[in-house]
């Protein structure tokens, strides 16, 4: 099956009573909330890096709690991508001022979003000088992409058609 089939049926597994109410469990289990202490953190102490290089780390995974708006939304998150399996978000960073960093993190539905792999191949020879081609096909390059489709709910196949989004963009 197809990645958009197994989506659909994970969708359509969760709205069984029994299902939804494990779902709901684990969730539970997994995101808590508490006053004084965060839902989730980052442990960078076994990593060996001084300590400057160690704060601008965390201080860099609180701002994406924030724009991920972690403390409102963790729950939800959490359980879009137990029942979906992945998640996927555009990165809005400002052209004119790159150095302000990511300004939003929008949530895209992973039935819309496709990751392409363009390899391109050339034939393989055997010296320079002789330039004789030896059968083999050689990878030459390798385009990496996401396609965005706004396509039909129902529709399973998934086309070139659509936004052509830069993997930078995309987490």
């Amino acid at each position: 099956k197809s990645d958009i089939e197994l989506i659909y049926k994970y969708r359509e597994m969760a709205i069984h009573p029994e299902v939804e109410s494990s779902i709901s469990d684990i969730c539970n289990e997994s995101i808590v909330y508490n006053d004084t202490l965060d839902a989730v953190k980052i442990d960078v102490s076994a990593v060996k890096l001084s300590k400057g290089i160690k704060d601008k780390i965390e201080d860099e995974f609180h701002e994406i709690l924030q724009l991920l708006e972690f403390t409102r939304r963790g729950f939800e998150t959490f359980r879009k991508w137990y029942v979906d399996s992945r998640l996927y978000y555009h990165i809005i960073i400002d052209d004119k001022n790159k150095k302000k960093g990511i300004l939003e993190l929008r949530p895209i539905d992973p039935t819309k979003i496709r990751k392409i792999r363009k390899i391109k191949k050339k034939p393989l020879t055997n010296g320079i000088a002789s330039q004789v081609n030896t059968g083999v096909m050689m990878v030459s390059e390798i385009e990496e992409f996401y396609i965005y489709s706004e396509q039909d709910a129902g529709s399973t196949t998934m086309t070139m058609d659509g936004l052509k989004i830069s993997p930078d963009a995309i987490c």
